[in-house]
């Protein structure tokens, strides 16, 4: 699944690198950062902020979509708790790709090397 996973980000990131910093910021915001901003509004912070009610609001509303996802497809509930490390899996790989990328090193997927010159894209 990674490597699977590497090759698709390496290509966007081929095609569009404005793009995948887009697609990347805009996940990062809406779908991992209120769990960051909520444990350190709990835990971190020593008095409650005026967004803590706003905070809140945006994890549960990513936790119940993700909850209804989960209902539909049929999968077990323990994805909608470990949602930000999944999440975070794939910020990584897909900063990873895209370094990949950058420096013009290739990616490898079903023992190919894919590279700037195999257009991959």
């Amino acid at each position: 699944m990674w490597e699977g996973f590497i090759k698709w980000v390496y290509s966007v990131a081929a095609l569009s690198r404005a793009a995948l910093v887009g697609l990347l910021i805009a996940g990062y915001l809406f779908f991992l950062a209120p769990f960051y901003w909520l444990w350190n509004d709990y835990f971190i912070v020593a008095a409650p902020t005026a967004w803590r009610p706003i905070v809140i609001f945006q994890v549960v509303v990513i936790i119940a979509m993700r909850r209804l996802i989960n209902s539909r497809f049929k999968e077990p509930v323990i994805s909608t708790i470990l949602h930000p490390v999944g999440f975070s899996f794939l910020f990584l790989a897909s900063l990873y790709a895209a370094s990949r990328q950058v420096v013009g090193a290739g990616v490898r997927w079903k023992k190919r090397l894919y590279s700037r010159e195999s257009l991959v894209e």
